[in-house]
């Protein structure tokens, strides 16, 4: 059977560190071509995917839409009536109706 031992693998050095000759470092800009210093110049795309950002806002609105309500239920209606699950099921259900107006108002842009 193979014997592998993780220690030996993580202090291995990699083949390609060894085979850089010494002289190839310097003080950076010498010896590359202008298509390379072009290339660096060029502007960094967005790092983010606007598909996560738009899902991440969906998110908070459905939150803050249920805490405004969870808060309105809290004040009003529990010292009144008592707690009932029936209103956080209601709550929810105005939170996702919220976001699917939202979302046929092609607000998310």
């Amino acid at each position: 059977m193979l014997e592998v031992d993780a220690h030996t693998i993580i202090g291995a050095e990699p083949a390609a560190v060894g085979s850089i000759p010494p002289d190839a470092g310097g003080d950076g800009a010498k010896g590359v071509s202008p298509v390379a210093l072009t290339a660096v110049a060029q502007p960094i795309a967005k790092a983010y995917s606007p598909i996560v950002l738009a899902g991440t806002v969906r998110l908070i609105e459905f939150t803050l839409i249920f805490l405004a309500g969870s808060a309105v239920y809290a004040w009003y209606v529990v010292p009144r009536d008592g707690f009932e699950w029936l209103y956080m099921g209601a709550m929810a259900s105005i939170a996702l109706l919220a976001m699917i107006a939202f979302q046929v108002a092609d607000i998310y842009q």
